[in-house]
């Protein structure tokens, strides 16, 4: 079994058609997979569709289709990780030691959780962004950035 945290930087190539989506869409169709996300995904990937509606790189009659198919998906196919007091702290200490953002922070955040309780099981953290990836691996994590692999 291999578990996949999805930062929403990668999450969003699954319901935009961009460079990682093929990745993104190989691995979403793995049998004896798990996928996990953070329930801050939900918000990010929303938001990022909604942004490209606006900047018109995705036709607003297509829009909610999109987005429907996002929340089936989140429903059928993720675990989600809801944020909790102690998920905050560990992103203040990942802000402070990493420089992080506070989303990229929050986002690793979770996964570093996750990773904690899966312990000795196969766990990659997938995400696009360079900065964040760069993070997550100085934390003991495997990496994936659909980009490149």
């Amino acid at each position: 079994m291999i578990y996949y945290f999805f930062d929403s930087s990668a999450l969003i190539k699954r319901y935009h058609t961009e460079i990682g989506t093929e990745r993104i869409d190989e691995i979403l169709e793995q049998q004896d997979s798990e996928f996990i996300i953070s329930s801050l995904a939900l918000s990010e990937v929303t938001s990022a569709l909604n942004r490209k509606k606006n900047e018109g790189k995705i036709n607003p009659d297509l829009f909610k289709d999109i987005l429907i198919e996002f929340y089936r998906e989140v429903l059928e196919k993720f675990t989600v990780i809801s944020l909790d007091d102690s998920l905050l702290s560990r992103s203040i200490e990942l802000i402070l030691n990493r420089n992080l953002r506070t989303l990229d922070s929050l986002q690793l955040s979770v996964a570093l959780s996750v990773f904690d309780l899966l312990y000795e099981m196969k766990f990659i953290f997938v995400c696009s962004d360079k900065k964040l990836l760069n993070a997550a691996k100085q934390e003991g994590l495997e990496i994936l950035d659909p980009e490149l692999d």
